[in-house]
């Protein structure tokens, strides 16, 4: 009798230590999945990544055989503008650009490499709303957010050019202070409407410049901003 209580004591202290160690192992199975998902999330946030370092993989610090590294020579497509050549702003270049084109899964990005025959620096990256980019700053301020979401996030007024004329909807950060500039001091942008229908903010049309505020609530969440242009500082 003696013998068999034991033995059931030590079968139940098998059992036991068992079910402790199987405990052990499930909650050391969640910690490595939540770690692996934690990273997971950050490579996926690196990836999209708005900042005065660049957008997603690219970094102005970045040179072209970087780029070739990180995205493969096949997604980059690079043209040479000579100088003398008449732009868009319907000045001639006074020396050699050189443009860059990176296709990505999160959104194409273009770069402008400093004046000269090589591109050997990066000075701008920029992003816009016909590739339905997916790239955001850290307060999730993107391509398609709306004036209104862009007023909250910098907490003060700021000034942008009237739509209708070749500089439309720019948004004037030389002068702007408040939060999102603030940490952005990088940051230029253009605004338009949603469907690129100018009826609803006829008030703000023309060359002149306009508040932030000058949009009513409606506006404010009609006008979107359509284009990221990241100036090396």
């Amino acid at each position: 009798m003696k013998k068999n209580s034991i033995f059931i004591l030590l079968l139940l202290l098998i059992v036991f230590a068992c079910q402790k160690q199987e405990q052990k192992n499930e909650s050391q199975e969640k910690s490595a999945k939540k770690e692996e998902s934690t990273l997971q999330q950050t490579e996926v946030s690196s990836a999209t990544l708005i900042s005065c370092e660049g957008i997603g993989k690219v970094k102005f610090s970045m040179t072209y055989a970087d780029l070739e590294k990180a995205f493969g020579k096949d997604k980059l497509l690079t043209d040479t503008v000579l100088a003398g050549t008449l732009m868009m702003d319907g000045e001639r270049s006074s020396e050699d650009r050189i443009y860059t084109t990176i296709t990505a899964p999160e959104g194409k990005i273009y770069i402008d490499w400093a004046e000269g025959k090589e591109a050997k620096k990066i000075e701008k990256i920029s992003i816009t709303i016909g590739d339905n980019p997916k790239y955001k700053f850290a307060d999730g301020i993107g391509i398609g957010s709306t004036l209104a979401e862009l007023k909250k996030a910098n907490q003060q007024d700021f000034e942008f050019y009237g739509f209708g004329w070749e500089y439309g909807g720019a948004i004037i950060n030389e002068t702007a202070k408040g939060k999102f500039f603030e940490q952005n001091p990088c940051f230029t942008g253009d605004l338009r409407t949603k469907d690129d229908n100018y009826d609803k903010v006829q008030n703000l049309m023309g060359d002149g410049k306009f508040k932030s505020s000058a949009a009513n609530d409606s506006q404010a969440q009609e006008i979107i901003l359509s284009g990221i242009t990241l100036i090396k500082k």
